[in-house]
């Protein structure tokens, strides 16, 4: 059989490219979830797309109201706003809980960008973990808030 010199460079390049792809880190096979407010995209809720993420994910939330609190413990992923703080906002009035907490080790490759949080009993609440926090507008969180 006589074999081509495309298939002769085929078969010297391809385990090669197959060992690359497995050394490449998992930001490689990341995904995006889309969340819109009214609960039509990847997931219903922010919280709910931040559960189904898994490291080097980004959760892409689109412009709307979402009254919910977010807890992201031990993921390092990208929590980011389409449309920037004027028109996506985190609402946590009412649950006397932060806004958001990173929690579990989260490294500065998880990102929380691009939304006004307010609502909480605190804003953003960070325990041992070093999230990076870009261009978000964080007010009317504390105590009197939440009724307290």
């Amino acid at each position: 059989m006589r074999v081509s010199s495309r298939q002769t460079c085929i078969a010297i390049l391809l385990p090669p490219t197959i060992a690359l792809f497995l050394l490449i880190p998992d930001m490689a096979l990341s995904r995006t979830w889309h969340i819109q407010a009214d609960g039509s995209a990847d997931a219903a809720t922010i919280q709910a797309g931040i559960d189904s993420a898994t490291t080097g994910d980004t959760v892409l939330v689109h412009a709307g109201t979402y009254l919910e609190a977010l807890a992201i413990v031990g993921k390092d992923i990208i929590i980011r706003s389409s449309d920037g703080p004027d028109l996506t906002t985190l609402d946590a009035s009412g649950l006397g809980v932060p806004a958001i907490a990173f929690s579990g080790d989260v490294s500065r490759l998880a990102r929380l960008e691009g939304f006004r949080i307010t609502g909480g009993s605190i804003g953003v609440l960070v325990i041992n973990s070093q999230p990076s926090i870009i261009g978000n507008t964080v007010s009317e969180n504390g105590p009197a808030q939440n009724g307290a």
